[in-house]
């Protein structure tokens, strides 16, 4: 599988999870983005292209909603 497909995959993901945690489950945006990376922690920690293509999108994610989660900026993530 080429990277595009991945970056696909996990856009799709994290728009899935934003929308079930926010909008079903009622968490803020913390919660989701934290709970996103719980479940997919394996394919998160797989490579450091994923690692960061989820948490890109969990941030373009975060600014739709008016809000970003803390660890998503800090400096020292990665």
């Amino acid at each position: 599988m080429n990277a595009g497909n991945y970056y696909s995959l996990i856009k799709d993901a994290v728009a899935y999870g934003f929308n079930e945690y926010i909008n079903e489950e009622g968490f803020n945006v913390c919660q989701a983005s934290a709970k996103i990376l719980g479940e997919d922690w394996r394919e998160v920690n797989y490579s450091t292209f994923i690692k960061l293509s989820y948490l890109l999108n969990i941030a373009i994610e975060s600014l739709k909603r008016g809000e970003i989660a803390d660890f998503i900026y800090e400096k020292n993530v990665g």
